[in-house]
């Protein structure tokens, strides 16, 4: 009877990646600041949300000064009155979007922060440049990188300094 060995039954268990399998992977990963037009988007949700804001309240204020002429006034307080819950609601949700945003963006930039020690990803010097971004967003999203940047050096740093006698 033959011996089972560790190492035939775990490369059993997981076979070799293929080259085609690890040369598609590849090309995914250096696809991976495609993602970044999809992942940055917050700036369009808040000027929506402005101007849903701002919308809403000059509707109730020309419903209500027009309200004499038009239907009874006690519907109309009451539709204003929805419309306010509702408009309150409406931002509250796009302030928990962007809070949820950000955490989007920052695990974004780690996952390609990791990814880039270890594979080619095409354009990840100008990863962040996009035509749909404003400036001012543009050096936020600089300074955030520059910033993930330098807590990875300091952490390398702490780790090498306690590896010291």
């Amino acid at each position: 009877m033959k011996k089972l060995k560790l190492k035939n039954i775990l490369e059993s268990l997981n076979p070799k990646t293929s080259l085609e399998e690890k040369k598609s992977f590849l090309q995914e990963v250096e696809r991976f600041n495609e993602y970044g037009s999809v992942i940055y988007r917050t700036e369009d949700l808040r000027k929506v949300a402005e101007s849903i804001n701002s919308l809403c309240e000059k509707a109730e204020t020309i419903t209500l000064e027009e309200a004499q002429d038009w239907f009874d006034e006690v519907t109309i307080r009451r539709e204003v009155k929805q419309l306010n819950t509702k408009r309150k609601n409406f931002v509250e949700t796009i302030h928990e979007m962007s809070k949820m945003q950000q955490r989007l963006e920052a695990l974004y930039e780690d996952i390609g922060h990791t990814l880039s020690r270890y594979f080619e990803i095409k354009g990840m010097d100008d990863n962040i440049v996009d035509e749909n971004l404003t400036p001012d967003q543009v050096r936020d999203l600089k300074l955030k990188a520059a910033d993930a940047e330098l807590k990875f050096a300091k952490q390398k740093y702490d780790a090498a300094k306690q590896g010291q006698p």
